[in-house]
């Protein structure tokens, strides 16, 4: 176990796991290496089982996901009461371990609580996580048995979680264990239940592969994305200032060309601009010099003008001289005395006639403030009698709405007198009483609007639990019905299900009497054995089919290579009879090739004398053959064999000294046609001996044995094969016949091997046509997941009609509780129940609260409007006041305007006088 952790420090890794008092399990407790579980058992033993009560279901939850298969045969209710009868409690649980970076050990165990109840055909699971180990310091049963729900939370309550949800007890596990979000803890998930099904990989699909595992793999770091991103836009910013400095570089090439020839062309065109301003200064200074000459013209003009202003300033002070002496005579002053005087008439003409405008202006304004004062007077009167009237109607249907005033409305505003600003104080306080008196209605208004809106809301409480009533009644009545189907669609399911067992065991007793057949044992129909029948069918038949794929192949190789050997049998016959002569075999290490304008082999070259008889013959050349004289070549010249050929070579030479040699037991006999001459050949023939005592280097006898220097030998053959061409006709023929006997016997075990390669292939291709005739399992297993679908949709459908009717009385007691309530509100505030009822008098008294407000608001402005009269009726008697003194000062002014023309006029006739 230490092992185990501190592998891989930091990280949790599958420590133990275990299933306690699930399925046939009573306590067991599965020890993982290095987070590694390996079962072993016999087909059938629970392997698969054990994997899907365990993982990934213990850190899932999913109950829909048990199965491995994905048919969904097992399901928590059947694993609990299979076999069972009555209530169960059981947990499956794993447990991880770690090593943290302080060397302590930690552990993190994960479960799923299961009770189950063969009864009512219903199982709930609950849901934990614990840092603790099970069967260490965590108990899951004590001598009661598994511990309940409520006992797990109790005994969890300091450092562990218990959840009713899986979906949020996977979210836990999710973030605690693996560190990961629920999207990403579901793909991981969905991973693991592919990889966990059977036969995984017989089929599969790379690219389903690659998107399960780019989904389940944990994500690459942001960071390092960040780093990499980085780089490249630093890469990408390198290329382009690269980029920018060549476009600069090109720029400034351009530039410099354009430049170049700017630079040409600014020249010229300032040198030419040169030559034009040296033009212009010769022509400036030719129109400098006339220009001072005409200053010099203009010089002494101006000399002649001043002359003349100095003579016209002397006459003008010369004249005003005069014009003075002649103001100063008594004559002027008179004269001018009465222009004076004429100027004062007008004058004071003048402002008589603007006094006398101006008080009649201050007439008109008197009169019209006066007028307008009493149109004011009366258009207030009207509406301080309207206020009070509207307000006496209120305050009637606010009493006739229940509720009375504390204060009375004042009387003076129905009949108000406005003649003076006395009277303005005194309404001013009608007023406030006025408006006192409305204010006293706004509480009680809303009082009975705001109960008004409880027996409202007390009636739409009333109208939702009827209304929830009849829906809960009816949501009863469809659960009822809903039932009532489902236990019909249970029952026909059932009926179903024993049909298509009855179906499966007579097609498997007429599959297991097919004379194709081979014989097997079938299991017993339950679900596991029904899902794996044809697996198991294939692995009983597989030997047997196993055989005949082999007794076929051998059959087939043998056939092969027998049709391989009549090939190079064939090959073989037709090579003899092309034969011109039959040949000794080539030595084992070869040999140059021979050429037949060079010499001939021996045995080509000769023939037995008369006088030997077959076995001598037959010696002779077996001795020749052994010591390999036979085949040797004899070259046309006698000569020995060149220094760059490989081959034997008997040359000629000195006769053998003393006995018999080859020329006197084999006769020259060279071919028609042949490069070796007779002669040569005696005499290659003379150096070999053929008696064995004789003293000769190479010897051969009649009997086979033969000596070549130190070396000596014998052989034997029946007859002789090659030396004469009798003898090589009689080979050939042989040869033929053997070859013809071969192929007469491969063609015999050819036939052999096709007809049982045929029968091997046609018994397989039966058994194969039989186990494809297996019935087929799936109805049955089809109708039993229907069975269990039904048996499940029947119970949840029960429990829900129950708790249907259970949420139907509830429904109608909450009804009749809102009805007594409405009643009692309604009473206690003397309104109506009905909807419309409280609408009418809603509305009722919002207008009245409306009106009530409006008529409240209208009190300031009457105040102001009669603020404004007490200011206007002052402002009148002001202008009263001014009219009649501007018309005292326009009377004045006349006067002295009358009395300045008397003035002038007596003036104008002493002057008139005077000048006469």
């Amino acid at each position: 176990m230490t092992d185990q952790v501190t592998a891989a420090p930091g990280r949790y890794r599958l420590s133990r796991a275990g299933v306690l008092n699930v399925w046939q399990y009573d306590d067991q407790v599965f020890e993982l290496a290095d987070g590694r579980l390996l079962l072993r058992g016999t087909n059938g033993a629970g392997k698969s089982k054990t994997l899907e009560m365990l993982l990934p279901f213990a850190i899932d939850g999913d109950k829909m996901r048990i199965t491995a298969s994905g048919r969904h045969h097992t399901s928590l209710l059947w694993l609990m009461t299979d076999g069972y009868e009555g209530n169960r409690t059981g947990y499956l649980w794993v447990e991880f371990a770690r090593t943290t970076d302080d060397g302590r050990r930690e552990v993190l165990t994960c479960g799923v609580g299961v009770q189950a109840s063969s009864t009512s055909k219903s199982a709930r699971a609950w849901y934990f996580t614990c840092p603790r180990s099970v069967g260490v310091d965590l108990q899951l049963e004590d001598d009661a048995g598994p511990l309940s729900r409520d006992r797990l939370r109790a005994a969890l309550a300091d450092d562990g979680h218990v959840f009713d949800q899986a979906r949020a007890y996977k979210a836990h596990v999710g973030r605690v264990l693996f560190g990961l979000d629920v999207p990403q803890y579901d793909e991981l998930l969905r991973l693991l239940y592919w990889l966990r099904q059977p036969q995984v990989g017989e089929d599969i699909e790379p690219a389903k592969l690659a998107e399960q595992l780019a989904q389940a793999l944990p994500q690459v770091d942001d960071d390092a994305i960040r780093s990499a991103g980085d780089t490249f836009d630093e890469l990408a910013a390198f290329g382009e200032q690269i980029d920018r400095r060549q476009r600069a570089a090109e720029a400034v090439a351009a530039f410099a060309a354009a430049y170049r020839a700017y630079a040409t062309a600014a020249a010229r065109d300032r040198g030419a601009a040169f030559l034009d301003a040296t033009r212009e200064l010769v022509r400036r200074r030719d129109a400098e010099s006339k220009a001072q000459q005409d200053a010099e013209q203009r010089v002494a003009e101006h000399a002649a003008t001043e002359d003349r202003i100095r003579d016209t300033e002397q006459r003008l002070a010369r004249a005003q001289a005069r014009r003075t002496e002649l103001e100063a005579s008594p004559e002027a002053r008179s004269q001018q005395r009465l222009l004076d005087l004429a100027a004062r008439v007008r004058e004071l003409d003048g402002l008589a006639g603007g006094a006398r405008e101006t008080a009649r202006r201050a007439a008109a304004r008197a009169a019209a403030s006066g007028s307008r004062v009493e149109d004011d007077a009366g258009q207030l009167r009207a509406e301080l009698a309207g206020a009070a009237h509207v307000g006496q109607r209120l305050v009637d249907e606010a009493g006739r709405a229940g509720v009375a005033t504390l204060t009375g409305l004042p009387a003076g505003l129905a009949e108000p007198a406005l003649d003076s600003q006395d009277d303005v104080a005194a309404l001013d306080r009608d007023l406030d009483a006025h408006a006192g008196a409305l204010g006293g209605l706004h509480g009680p208004l809303g009082e009975l609007l705001a109960a008004v809106a409880v027996v409202e809301e007390a009636r739409r409480r009333a109208e939702q639990a009827e209304a929830a009533r009849e829906a809960a009644e009816r949501r009863a009545a469809e659960a009822e019905r809903a039932a009532e189907e489902e236990r019909g669609r249970r029952e026909d399911a059932a009926r179903l299900a024993r049909q298509a067992g009855d179906d499966l065991v007579t097609g498997l007793a007429a599959w297991r009497s097919d004379p194709r057949g081979v014989p097997v044992e079938l299991p017993e129909l339950t679900a596991a054995a029904v899902a794996g029948l044809g697996r198991d069918v294939h692995a009983a038949v597989a030997p047997v089919l196993g055989g005949l794929r082999e007794e076929e192949a051998r059959a087939t190789e043998r056939r092969r290579q027998a049709e391989a050997d009549l090939l190079a049998l064939r090959s073989r016959r037709e090579a003899i009879a092309a034969e011109h002569d039959p040949a000794p075999p080539e030595p084992v290490l070869g040999r140059s090739d021979r050429s037949d304008s060079d010499g001939a082999p021996l045995w080509r070259l000769v023939d037995f004398a008369d006088d030997l008889d077959a076995a001598e013959r037959a010696g002779l050349e077996a001795a020749l053959e052994s010591s390999g004289l036979l085949d040797a070549w004899v070259r046309t010249d006698g000569a020995v064999l060149d220094a760059d050929r490989r081959d034997v070579v008997l040359p000629a030479g000195e006769s053998a000294a003393g006995g018999r040699t080859l020329a006197d037991v084999l006769v020259a006999d060279p071919p028609e046609g042949s490069a070796v001459a007779a002669d040569v050949v005696r005499t290659v023939l003379a150096r070999v001996g053929a008696d064995p005592g004789a003293g000769a280097a190479a010897v051969v006898g009649l009997d086979g044995t033969w000596r070549l220097g130190p070396l000596t030998g014998r052989a034997a053959k029946p007859v002789a094969q090659y030396v004469g061409a009798t003898a090589r006709a009689a080979e050939r023929a042989r040869r033929l016949a053997e070859v013809d006997a071969l192929v007469a016997q491969a063609t015999l075990e050819r036939d052999e091997a096709r007809a049982s390669a045929e029968r091997a292939r046609g018994r397989r291709v039966e058994v194969e046509a039989w186990l494809t005739e297996l019935p087929d399992v799936q109805p049955l297993l089809t109708a039993w997941t229907r069975h269990e679908e039904r048996q499940e949709a029947a119970a949840r459908a029960e429990a829900a009609a129950d708790a249907a009717e259970q949420a139907a009385v509830g429904a109608r007691q909450q009804a009749a509780s809102r009805r007594r309530e409405l009643a009692a509100l309604a009473d206690r505030h003397r309104l109506p129940v009905t909807a419309a009822g409280l609408a009418e008098r809603r509305e009722a008294l919002r207008a009245l609260q409306v009106r009530v407000r409006q008529a409240s608001d209208a009190v300031p402005a009457l105040r102001r409007r009669l603020e404004r009269w007490g200011a206007d009726w002052s402002l009148w008697q002001g202008d009263v006041a001014d009219a009649e003194r501007l018309e005292a000062e326009a009377r004045e002014a006349q006067a002295v305007a009358h009395a300045a023309a008397e003035q002038h006029r007596t003036l104008s006739e002493t002057v008139g006088a005077d000048v006469e």
